[in-house]
């Protein structure tokens, strides 16, 4: 998946990707044995100077099989920005 964030600390984001699905077939769901979906989210992204993080994304996505369909994601979490020194 590919993103594109705009801002810094209250960031808008949007992004497109793929999604590989596996699911081994079971005889009481109608799903496909493996699907390829185009997926995309728009969403928010708040980040503290502490390193606090919260986001809340939109994400639809669709299967060449079925509709589109959608979901809502909510991340909460930290920043460690200092793990990883560049020389």
């Amino acid at each position: 998946m590919a993103n594109f964030i705009i801002m810094k600390k209250y960031c808008f984001e949007i992004g497109t990707g793929v999604l590989f699905d596996y699911i081994p077939k079971q005889a009481e769901y109608d799903y496909p044995k493996q699907a390829i979906k185009i997926i995309g989210n728009i969403g928010f992204r708040f980040v503290s100077a502490e390193g606090f993080i919260f986001k809340l994304d939109y994400v639809p996505y669709y299967s060449f099989d079925r509709a589109v369909t959608s979901q809502f994601g909510l991340s909460i979490g930290h920043y460690f920005k200092n793990c990883l020194t560049l020389n």
